[in-house]
């Protein structure tokens, strides 16, 4: 017999759907009753990352930035100052000196070089005679030290009078192995820059000037030149007059300082080895044998 063909399905309805839909959040929560349930946190733009009192940089609430007095809150929109202005150069420890100023060496103040040795300074400068600074060296450097600590004598001197520095050094090294042949001087020697403030030149006037009058591009005389600048004197003067109303004033403009850096040589003489001058700058030793 031929079979009978199949009744269709009925089509689902939307009261089908609608019954589906209540029932699978019912089957949801009741698998997921035994989860821990977790509040949900609101996030808001203000909310800070990270800081003392929250090191793992969790997120916080608004209402926790708002309890915390010093917190910083910044709103959307919110332009952030410009930041603060570098230090100046003159606030910092290199503050420029005079130039008519002791030069002292840069490790004068060294608590290391401080606590073992004494330092005696002195400074070389180009119009300084050798025989006064070379004495002085000798009685800086007596023969048997009072205290505990030796005595380093530290000769200082800008570029100008390093040559002389050099030179003071060197006989004074001799004469203190003259009187004993085995007594050894160590030496150490370095340079550092140190800031110096000059006064700025004033503006000579073109009279001031050597051989002005005489070497022109033009080969005026001298009579020539004073009738050409007595006639430009009277022009200036008469715009001068007619530009009276004081709409355009001379800026005057402060006189300021010229800063320079001004290379310096330190020679370091001892009778005993520093080992804190040999590590920044090298170890030399002189003996009268091996001179």
């Amino acid at each position: 017999m031929p079979r009978k063909p199949a009744a269709p399905k009925p089509r689902a309805s939307m009261s089908t759907f609608a019954e589906s839909d209540t029932k699978l959040p019912q089957i949801r929560s009741a698998a997921f009753d035994g989860w821990p349930k977790h509040k949900k946190v609101k996030i808001g733009h203000d909310a800070v990352q990270s800081s003392a009192d929250n090191p793992a940089g969790e997120p916080e609430t608004t209402s926790a930035v708002r309890s915390q007095p010093n917190a910083k809150v910044r709103r959307p929109g919110h332009v952030c100052p410009p930041l603060a202005p570098p230090t100046p150069l003159s606030a910092t420890q290199l503050k420029p000196v005079s130039s008519h100023t002791p030069i002292l060496p840069k490790d004068a103040d060294d608590v290391k070089l401080r606590a073992q040795h004494d330092i005696h300074s002195i400074t070389v400068m180009p119009n300084s005679k050798m025989e006064s600074k070379i004495q002085q060296v000798l009685r800086s450097m007596p023969t048997l030290d009072r205290d505990s600590k030796s005595s380093v004598v530290a000769l200082t001197a800008p570029a100008k009078a390093a040559n002389k520095c050099i030179g003071i050094a060197e006989i004074a090294k001799r004469e203190l192995c003259r009187d004993d042949p085995s007594r050894a001087v160590y030496q150490y020697t370095g340079c550092w820059t140190r800031l110096e403030s000059r006064k700025a030149p004033r503006q000579s006037s073109l009279e001031a000037l050597p051989g002005v009058l005489d070497n022109t591009a033009t080969r005026t005389s001298s009579s020539e030149h004073y009738y050409l600048r007595d006639h430009m004197d009277d022009e200036e003067q008469s715009v001068e007059a007619e530009d009276s109303d004081g709409a355009f004033e001379d800026e005057h403009c402060a006189e300021r300082p010229l800063v320079r850096g001004v290379v310096c040589l330190v020679i370091y003489l001892s009778t005993k080895p520093v080992s804190r001058l040999h590590e920044l700058y090298g170890e030399q030793i002189y003996r009268l044998d091996q001179a």
